[in-house]
């Protein structure tokens, strides 16, 4: 499999002549090898080999096909029918969605935990009652000042 990302080098003098039979040939088995490629990693449990691999095989194959345009569309549209989104972006876009996510939480928490704070000094008022100013209860002003915490923890490590 780890060279699977340069099969396409044998068909270099091809693609310099323009062979057409023997680029339809290249083009057959280019989209063969990409689609057994993906139906292995839709199994795998570890898709990174597999993921890697694709990527490496896109990589040669736009190096080989390099100022050959009409080679280069017929190989950007067997390639662009698989894996449409590769894994690796998808864990990446998922990774900041989670991140701003937890973040939007931390940021509440901690304004939370201000103005309580802020309305308990000014004020002079028991954490019940500035609890009760801003609408919360005292188990979500715990329950915020918790994960300050836990931030606090996880950042000081």
């Amino acid at each position: 499999m780890l060279f699977l990302p340069f099969y396409i080098m044998r068909y270099e003098e091809e693609i310099q002549k323009q062979n057409k039979a023997e680029l339809d040939k290249m083009y057959r088995e280019v989209d063969q090898i990409l689609g057994e490629l993906d139906q292995c990693r839709a199994q795998a449990k570890r898709k990174g080999v597999y993921i890697t691999v694709n990527e490496l095989f896109r990589e040669v194959s736009n190096y080989m096909v390099k100022g050959k345009q009409e080679c280069k569309k017929r190989m950007d549209k067997i390639m662009g029918g698989h894996v449409l989104e590769l894994e690796s972006i998808k864990i990446l876009r998922q990774g900041r969605e989670e991140g701003r996510t937890e973040g939007r939480t931390e940021g509440a928490a901690k304004q939370l935990l201000s103005n309580i704070s802020g309305i308990m000094s000014k004020l002079n008022l028991s954490l019940e009652e500035a609890c009760d100013v801003i609408g919360v209860t005292v188990e979500q002003y715990e329950a915020a000042k918790k994960l300050a915490e836990t931030i606090k923890d996880d950042t000081e490590e």
